[in-house]
């Protein structure tokens, strides 16, 4: 599994840039550019209504390295024809003040 990172001051994906200034609960199940998003304010993997598919171990600050974050984003999907699944993941660390996401696919 091949996993995608990046960090940032500012919100990194579509889906946070488009919901997180509104968001005013914790976790929010939504539909996003024809996928189910969670997107929120922020919670913690293990309160995560969706804990299946979130790998708790990859789940941590990509600045700073703290694993205290709460996820802002998450969705996960399978692809039509291959089957393969894909996920998108971003967080906000309270340490750094600092954005975080990663993606990755099980083909």
């Amino acid at each position: 599994m091949s996993i995608d990172r990046s960090s940032s001051k500012t919100p990194i994906l579509n889906a946070t840039r488009e919901f997180y200034a509104k968001d005013t609960l914790p976790c929010i199940e939504d539909e996003y550019g024809f996928q189910t998003w969670y997107h929120g304010t922020g919670i913690s993997a293990s309160q995560h209504p969706d804990q299946r598919h979130i790998p708790e171990e990859e789940v941590y600050c990509n600045q700073c390295g703290s694993p205290e974050v709460l996820m802002i984003a998450w969705q996960w999907c399978v692809h039509p024809f291959s089957g393969d699944q894909y996920y998108d993941s971003e967080v906000w660390c309270p340490h750094c003040q600092s954005f975080s996401s990663f993606s990755y696919a099980e083909n």
